[in-house]
């Protein structure tokens, strides 16, 4: 029997789809924890013949701050060394049993791979001579900044992490699957955009046009060109314009906030230029037209 040398930290939230392949691949190397949400309808009846350990996340976790939810969510391990496990992941049996004995030796505290993303089938940026081992999603917990910790960015690892690198090949990847339709993608994106204009709002810094666009561009020609996306056809491309939507989502939205444009400045702002139109547009109350439900134009 394999002596389980880490823990698989899997948040979930109703994954009775992606959940079950994921779970069978972990329990027989690592510890597996499903961290669920606390309203979570499908976990308890299917874990009850699963050896996996099921927690609850506090009803009020997603208001807590980032750092607290990272030390929250590290707490519930019973190793140092822990796995990431997102539901959209798959992991090779060979970079698991990485994963094990580098929990065992203890030589170093965290391992880089290469993560390869997939969506419409189709893997969207092409492996090649350039392409680096930069993810982490294993790391002895002892070494997370957790004071430093942001959307996005929720375990940073101290300066005196000592990594080991794997070859950025299929062989030691970390498969990412992005299972949702442009529709689903386009409302998750919204929600965290809005989470993280505000959240990190002090390092934003698109106060023109030119920022805005500069921005875009470079996001599309990083993701584009440089990652190869260019040569996966159509699922690359929208693999592309997905990211590059995403980050105007945030940076509109970090700019509105800046500006005071939220609903009712909006109409505050739009209430003065209507009255210089026509000086008797004096009856409008902007509060009232925010909290309406008909957004019509």
């Amino acid at each position: 029997m394999t002596t389980k040398t880490f823990t698989a930290l899997i948040h979930a939230y109703n994954e009775e789809v992606r959940l079950p392949p994921l779970v069978n691949s972990l329990q027989s190397v690592a510890h597996v924890i499903i961290l669920a949400a606390w309203n979570d309808t499908s976990a308890d009846t299917f874990y009850e013949n699963q050896s996996v350990t099921l927690i609850k996340r506090p009803k009020e976790f997603e208001k807590w701050p980032v750092p607290e939810q990272s030390r929250w969510s590290l707490g519930q391990a019973p190793t140092d060394y822990v796995l990431l496990a997102h539901c959209s992941m798959t992991f090779s049996r060979e970079l698991l049993e990485i994963f094990s004995h580098e929990a065992a030796v203890k030589k170093a505290n965290a391992i880089k791979h290469y993560n390869r993303y997939w969506s419409h089938g189709s893997e969207v940026y092409a492996t090649g001579p350039f392409s680096k081992s930069t993810g982490c999603y294993f790391f002895d917990r002892r070494y997370v900044e957790l004071s430093l910790a942001t959307i996005h960015n929720e375990f940073p690892l101290k300066k005196d992490t000592i990594y080991r690198g794997l070859e950025a090949s299929p062989r030691f990847s970390v498969n990412i699957f992005r299972d949702d339709s442009i529709e689903t993608i386009t409302q998750k994106h919204l929600r965290y955009a809005k989470r993280e204009a505000t959240e990190n709002h002090a390092l934003l810094h698109c106060n023109s046009a030119f920022q805005l666009i500069r921005k875009l561009v470079q996001a599309f020609l990083t993701s584009y060109l440089r990652l190869g996306a260019v040569w996966r056809g159509m699922p690359g491309l929208i693999w592309t314009l997905n990211d590059v939507c995403y980050r105007y989502y945030v940076e509109a939205i970090a700019w509105e906030n800046r500006n005071g444009f939220s609903d009712v400045g909006m109409r505050t702002h739009h209430q003065t230029i209507k009255r210089k139109i026509n000086p008797e547009v004096t009856n409008e109350r902007s509060h009232e037209c925010a909290d309406s439900n008909n957004t019509n134009i």
